[in-house]
């Protein structure tokens, strides 16, 4: 199954601070594993898309306001997003 999220050009400002494209995408990746009865450590997604787990924690961060937004509701419900970990 292929899933389109979102798309982003270069650079990316959120929350007034700038992100690249693929510490936005870890970020995405690690809510969209969180939301899955796959859970992936976040040690997990930096190895797998060489990002620091900082720098994904961090883009978490800014992207856990917005999340109802990025996450398509046919994939997951409200109650579901309210049960990701807050940052």
């Amino acid at each position: 199954m292929q899933v389109h999220i979102a798309t982003f050009h270069v650079p990316v400002v959120i929350s007034g601070s700038w992100r690249s494209p693929i510490s936005i995408a870890a970020a995405v990746i690690y809510i969209i594993t969180q939301l899955s009865d796959d859970k992936k450590l976040l040690r997990d997604i930096s190895l797998a898309t060489g990002v620091a787990e900082g720098t994904i924690r961090n883009s978490y961060k800014d992207l856990y306001p917005h999340v109802a937004k990025i996450i398509p509701n046919w994939y997951a419900k409200e109650e579901d997003l309210k049960n990701l970990c807050s940052p």
